[in-house]
């Protein structure tokens, strides 16, 4: 059978929603809207292991996950290996111990 219709070469394009996945987010939107009341009461009935378990794979949906950042050392940050602070009274003499 022979393909009728005109060909994407390029794909669909960056960005572009995808039609399925928006109406399966707003059904889930949907459910959760109205049985927020029973989600609710049973998410306080778990001991506080299961409750956090579950309340963060819930924020998973509300809250974008972001990027791990590797943070690397800087060096030679602090170019003397000694610090020496000097206290002056008011007075401006250097108090003692």
């Amino acid at each position: 059978m022979a393909f009728k219709g005109v060909a994407n070469t390029n794909g669909r394009p960056k960005g572009s929603l995808n039609k399925i996945s928006s109406e399966v987010k707003a059904t889930i939107s949907d459910i959760i809207a109205e049985n927020t009341d029973q989600l609710n009461e049973r998410l306080q009935r778990l001991d506080d292991d299961a409750f956090i378990k579950h309340y963060t794979n819930l924020l998973k949906f509300l809250v974008p996950m972001q990027k791990a950042v590797e943070v690397k050392p800087v060096k030679d940050a602090f170019p003397h290996s000694e610090i020496q602070i000097e206290i002056i009274g008011r007075d401006g003499k250097e108090k003692s111990d």
